[in-house]
């Protein structure tokens, strides 16, 4: 495949991608061009490597999940391993199929500094931001409980 990166006529521009996890390869040398306006279907047996594809669409791989890449992934003119998930995060992101797998963290601390850690903020203007939350909705005593064991809570709805 002749190399046009960037080419803006592209939304997306994969060339020579192989993700690994430890021994197991997800991905083994993909290249694949989807021109700006196309929509695209992923499809395949659980395993396949969909997920980490839409993992490193979006820069969580590899700034958040560790994984090894080579290769090149572009999405809209980003070169998603080279760039802060911020700034991905302005063209790319994903919307998963169980709303309960939104949330990327531990504790409820580490998931209310999700948003601003990935925006650069300093670390006192991170911890501000998560105290300053903490306290409006009177769950301080909450910070380091997992978010998987939080009640879901109950809908007034019959």
């Amino acid at each position: 495949m002749k190399s046009n990166i960037p080419d803006p006529k592209q939304a997306i521009q994969i060339e020579n991608l192989t993700v690994s996890y430890g021994d197991k390869i997800a991905i083994d040398d993909l290249s694949l061009r989807v021109p700006s306006g196309q929509w695209v279907l992923l499809t395949g047996p659980s395993g396949c490597g969909k997920s980490t594809l839409a993992r490193c669409l979006n820069g969580l791989i590899p700034h958040i999940i560790n994984a090894r890449v080579e290769g090149k992934v572009m999405v809209e003119g980003i070169d998603t391993g080279g760039s802060s998930v911020a700034h991905i995060a302005t063209k790319a992101g994903s919307v998963f199929q169980i709303p309960e797998t939104q949330l990327f963290n531990r504790t409820v601390e580490e998931e209310l500094s999700f948003g601003p850690r990935n925006l650069a903020l300093s670390s006192k203007e991170i911890r501000d931001r998560v105290k300053f939350g903490l306290e409006a909705v009177g769950i301080e005593n909450y910070s380091q409980e997992l978010v998987r064991e939080l009640s879901g809570g109950r809908s007034n709805e019959s």
